[in-house]
């Protein structure tokens, strides 16, 4: 069996200021994912509570008096979001924006926290804009073999050999998402071999973001008059079904048709790329106050993210640990487990902070550290 991870648990605590009676604190053992001064246990009906970081004003955690404490069961990262799910029946969802104002009257930023519900964000006049609204630079890499690809307007092109798939995102030199192409003539074909066909999409599933889209409808497959004879109705539900039920965290597509399929991996690409971009701007969550949470606490699975986050900084920062300069091979050589992502992540942060500085670009990019004089 895999090492079990301990739960993220909320705690709220009275803290004895007027202005700020409430503390919640987010805790996974001893690492503290977020710690903030509140004014109310839990935001009323449409309204949001306005928060400060741990430290304004200060306190010592000896003299807060806990009221309760609640497992997390989802903790959620969305851009300048941070959206919780409690284990408890009601009062479970809840949501926390961080946000940097300019100053009026002089220069610089300050922070506004604001706690919100789910109730509350409904009403909120920008609940129905989407999360993600801007991205950085990224590349579409078309397989060499594919023959009368789809096009993307706008990011530029590339046609090479890919390792798997037919289409893939590319950011700073990286496949972050890919897709497999399937026509339904590709589809039923496979159906004769469709050993060979769950290798090639167990191959695909080793990136976190992957799917197979098919230029076809659902339905289609139960057609008779579309099966032509090639394979009963039931076969053709039962090895789809085999698809979704053994390939669980690959993306399964039944776009209806070669546009809507184009359309479908050109908008998924840029929504991948802008979800990237978003996280490199937080600076590595820093931005938002709550350390680095994972993208996702599950239920009974709680990411030891932070600590191999911390880890991570510390070698990257470290003379001793890697040669000078180095290389984002070093880092996966020496963190093996570590999403290609969460790497570049921290070296972008570290890059805007000054502690590190890039040499070269492309495949030869290496990094240096900078020494204060």
């Amino acid at each position: 069996m895999g090492e079990m991870h301990e739960s993220a648990l909320w705690t709220l605590s009275a803290t004895g200021n007027p202005r700020f009676p409430y503390r919640i604190e987010i805790r996974r053992g001893d690492q503290r994912v977020i710690a903030l001064w509140v004014q109310d246990k839990w935001p009323g009906s449409g309204k949001q509570i306005f928060c400060l970081r741990e430290g304004e004003p200060t306190g010592e955690t000896s003299d807060f008096t806990e009221l309760e404490r609640v497992r997390v069961n989802r903790l959620e990262r969305y851009g300048k979001q941070l959206s919780v799910i409690l284990d408890r029946p009601n009062r479970k969802r809840c949501n926390f924006l961080f946000l940097e104002k300019p100053y009026k009257n002089q220069p610089g930023t300050y922070e506004q926290i604001f706690f919100r519900t789910q109730g509350g964000m409904q009403q909120h006049r920008s609940s129905s804009r989407v999360h993600l609204r801007a991205h950085g630079a990224y590349r579409v890499v078309i397989d060499s073999s594919e023959r009368y690809p789809w096009k993307f307007a706008g990011p530029p092109v590339e046609r090479r050999r890919l390792p798997a798939g037919d289409y893939a995102l590319e950011v700073e030199d990286a496949l972050v998402a890919v897709a497999e192409r399937k026509t339904f003539e590709n589809l039923l074909t496979d159906f004769a071999a469709v050993k060979v066909l769950h290798a090639k999409l167990d191959d695909l599933t080793r990136w976190d973001h992957a799917a197979m889209v098919i230029e076809a409808e659902y339905r289609d497959f139960l057609n008779p008059q579309k099966l032509k004879g090639r394979w009963p109705a039931t076969h053709a539900a039962r090895v789809l079904a085999e698809l979704h039920v053994l390939h669980p965290r690959l993306q399964i597509v039944y776009a209806g048709s070669r546009k809507s399929a184009e359309q479908w991996c050109s908008a998924w690409f840029a929504a991948r790329a802008k979800e990237l971009w978003h996280r490199s701007q937080d600076d590595g969550t820093e931005a938002a106050g709550v350390g680095e949470p994972p993208a996702v606490y599950g239920r009974d699975r709680v990411s030891s993210a932070a600590d191999s986050t911390h880890e991570l900084r510390r070698v990257i920062l470290s003379a001793a640990e890697l040669p000078e300069p180095f290389t984002i091979q070093d880092l996966r050589a020496r963190f093996p487990d570590l999403p290609d992502t969460r790497i570049r992540s921290m070296l972008h942060t570290l890059r805007k902070q000054g502690r590190i500085e890039r040499v070269g670009g492309g495949r030869n990019t290496k990094w240096r550290r900078c020494y204060p004089e």
